[in-house]
């Protein structure tokens, strides 16, 4: 409807499949006649982060409440522990944003443009963003482009692949 920028479908509140793009059942039937056609499905996946403290609505498209300066996401559900604070050991910056392009483990652990960024070396957080890729993977999707893959530490996103179905084909944004 042109209300809302290109960039708010990169701000997840979570795993659900409404979106203003259109319904669960409509995904799933949208995958199905693909296939039929013989076009794979490759999903853009975001799992570095969640919708970040700039937002000023506390409710997604599907009705997923959240609030991102208390960090809980309850339809995950995420909260406080699942997220990356400044100086928590991951994040050794004061205000917690990536300053230091330079500096791996804050590019790795620390807020993109405030963004609240996952705690991807927590097994539990892994687990849910498992889930959710397997869940896009169970209702047929073949691959998966990850947004800010980057920001991410490569073992914590080898763990998590490990624990998808089968071999889903990855191309990893940067």
């Amino acid at each position: 409807d042109g209300a809302h920028p290109w960039w708010e479908v990169y701000q997840p509140v979570s795993y659900n499949l409404t979106s203003r793009m259109g319904t669960r059942a409509q995904f799933s039937s949208m995958v199905t006649t693909c296939h039929n056609a013989g076009v794979r499905v490759y999903a853009d996946a975001v799992v570095n982060h969640a919708a970040g403290s700039n937002n000023t609505a506390t409710t997604g498209y599907g009705g997923s409440t959240f609030s991102p300066t208390g960090y809980t996401y309850p339809a995950v559900p995420y909260s406080y522990d699942d997220f990356h604070h400044p100086n928590d050991g991951y994040c050794n910056d004061s205000d917690g944003q990536i300053d230091d392009w330079n500096n791996v483990a804050e590019v790795q652990n620390c807020e993109l443009v405030g963004l609240s960024d996952l705690k991807t070396q927590s097994t539990t957080v892994r687990s849910k963003i498992a889930g959710y890729l397997n869940d896009l993977i169970d209702l047929g999707v073949d691959g998966f482009r990850v947004d800010a893959a980057k920001h991410i530490p490569q073992a914590d996103f080898a763990a998590i692949k490990a624990q998808l179905h089968g071999s889903p084909y990855i191309a990893q944004e940067v």
